[in-house]
């Protein structure tokens, strides 16, 4: 997996890249269930680059591609499930 920086602070790789947006979205809240944190620290998190940006689906509606999620916490699953070095 080619790892790419999103802001100039974040250096964390992002799973998502390569993987087509289309198919299912979840919209923040939907977010904010299946992560439990709060709609301030989704926003927090997508500024820094931990987290995928939301999409305009809409005029005032934005969403996160599933596929984009996914990838999100597989990443965070291989790093917490990773020995140390």
């Amino acid at each position: 997996m080619e790892t790419t920086t999103v802001a100039t602070t974040c250096k964390t790789p992002v799973p998502w890249s390569d993987i087509d947006p289309a198919g299912a979205q979840y919209r923040v809240k939907d977010v904010q269930l299946l992560l439990r944190i709060s709609r301030g620290k989704i926003y927090e998190m997508i500024s820094s680059g931990e987290l995928p940006p939301l999409i305009k689906i809409g005029e005032r509606c934005s969403a996160m591609p599933k596929s984009w999620l996914d990838a999100y916490i597989r990443f965070r699953a291989e790093v917490v499930t990773r020995p140390p070095q």
